[in-house]
């Protein structure tokens, strides 16, 4: 939901503050990085160091990475632990630029984070709106009820738990050109989701229990998820490689792919799609994430979806579509205009353009 806001006040006395809070006594802190010296509107710290805040904060407490055209930490010993629970919410990505998407946020740079670690403690935690890596990078996860929302993945996600894990959800990502694994050797992970991400390449376990659903496969890397519910999924790229299913005959179902099933991993059509026109399948966009809407001209991608949903990121139960650009479900100020030229006791006109974002 979009609002203008019509604000008039005095030079001296205008002060326009976009405050995110909650009814607990948890506290919101800031990191910025771009090298000007902040003031914390409640007097606190705002940190330059992505790991320092993490280190200070307390359990439920929410941190806002503002964006920057710098890294927020490193890998290695550079990466950021957490051990409690935490809300991390970054600006977003696809922001700016011909690819991107217009009027989403003033900055259009993200919130790089090069490797973080979900850690025993941190259960209960969410990451949201943030940019994992540049090609090398990890976001990994060793413990239960971890969310992963609304991030752009040019590094990896890697479950690498040493304990059984649960209620893991990974939703509303892009992944680009990395892949989503669960190590071999890794403990078990049950009672999860994959839903409503652009996916390159997954990479599961036979110790990997969940349900994969209103993704699209578009890389050129192979595809491992053993007897996972599998449906409401456009296989798009196709050199996608099926290679693990345990040759299940009913958990593959409802989905759309480019090319000719390997009839071993999916014996029985079960409403799948397959050999649809490449060239069908989405519409044309100028936004990259935009590429990823149905078609009109794929008929079955409206109407071949389990529950009656529309297949694809797009589709799903209502609240869990993609959304574009990956903005968290937060209030943002996206357009500020002023009047300019005033003195000191003039009158100041303030028009504020806002989102919802949910």
């Amino acid at each position: 939901m979009k609002k203008q806001i019509l604000l008039s006040a005095t030079i001296t006395t205008m002060t326009v503050l976009l405050l995110v809070s909650n009814s607990s006594n948890a506290t919101v802190w800031r990191v910025n990085n771009n090298g000007a010296s902040y003031v914390q509107w409640t007097g606190q710290q705002v940190f330059s160091n992505f790991s320092q805040a993490v280190a200070s904060a307390s359990a439920g407490d929410t941190i806002h990475l503002e964006a920057s055209p710098t890294a927020y930490n490193g890998t290695g010993i550079g990466a950021t632990h957490v051990d409690k629970k935490l809300i991390i919410i970054g600006p977003g990505y696809f922001l700016g630029g011909a690819t991107g998407n217009a009027n989403q946020q003033v900055n259009p740079n993200t919130a790089l984070i090069m490797e973080i670690f979900f850690n025993a403690g941190s259960d209960n935690s969410e990451i949201m709106g943030v940019q994992i890596g540049t090609g090398a990078g990890i976001l990994h996860i060793r413990t239960s009820n971890i969310t992963v929302k609304r991030n752009y993945f040019k590094g990896r996600l890697y479950i690498d738990n040493s304990t059984p894990i649960s209620n893991i959800l990974i939703t509303q990502n892009y992944f680009e050109g990395q892949d989503f694994t669960h190590g071999a050797g890794m403990a078990s992970v049950s009672s999860s989701i994959i839903s409503n991400n652009r996916i390159f390449t997954l990479d599961l376990t036979n110790n990997f229990q969940g349900i994969i659903t209103q993704n699209v496969f578009d890389g050129g890397g192979p595809i491992s998820f053993f007897g996972n519910q599998f449906y409401n999924n456009i296989i798009r790229n196709a050199t996608v490689n099926i290679i693990a299913n345990n040759n299940d005959t009913t958990n593959v179902h409802n989905n759309v792919f480019t090319y000719a099933a390997p009839p071993f991993l999916l014996p029985t059509p079960n409403s799948n799609t397959f050999s649809f026109p490449l060239n069908q399948l989405f519409i044309t966009s100028s936004s990259v994430d935009g590429n990823l809407q149905d078609s009109s001209a794929c008929i079955q991608c409206f109407n071949n979806g389990s529950f009656g949903y529309i297949m694809g990121v797009y589709g799903g139960a209502p609240g869990t579509e993609y959304k574009r650009s990956g903005i968290p479900a937060i209030p943002a100020i996206y357009q500020l205009y002023a009047t300019p030229n005033l003195t000191r006791g003039d009158t100041i006109q303030v028009i504020i353009h806002t989102r919802s974002n949910n």
